[in-house]
């Protein structure tokens, strides 16, 4: 598993790095096009820290079992507050750029469809 979140982390490097020097080039349709993917990362992203939020609160578990009143303990809870703020905070990003690209597409619908509506002959008089 940390094997895959490295090598997860490498790749982002990377995209990004590719995206510094390309996103200014992008128009509005492959501007939306590149949107499904990042919000799909997201998602995965989203996914991952469910499963590293649960993994977490099952060792919060077994450390409140063996020592309830342990050091440890104020600590765990504590990073799960942040765990789960940031799991809800990963979770919204998906939600925003999901709309965000909605909206960029239903934008270009419309410039679209009045681009055709000046492209038609004017009525006869």
């Amino acid at each position: 598993m940390i094997e895959a979140l490295d090598a997860l982390a490498g790749l982002a490097v990377l995209v990004l790095q590719r995206a510094r020097q390309s996103t200014d080039a992008l128009a509005l349709a492959q501007t939306i096009k590149a949107l499904e993917p990042l919000a799909a990362t997201v998602e995965v992203l989203h996914h991952l820290s469910v499963a590293m939020t649960r993994q977490a609160t099952r060792l919060r578990d077994q450390e409140a079992a063996k020592q309830p009143d342990g050091p440890a303990l104020s600590a765990m809870d504590t990073a799960l507050v942040h765990l789960t703020c940031g799991q809800e905070t990963v979770m919204t990003a998906h939600h925003l750029l999901a709309s965000g690209r909605h909206e960029l597409h239903k934008a270009a619908e419309k410039r679209n469809s009045s681009q055709h509506l000046d492209q038609r002959p004017p009525p006869p008089p």
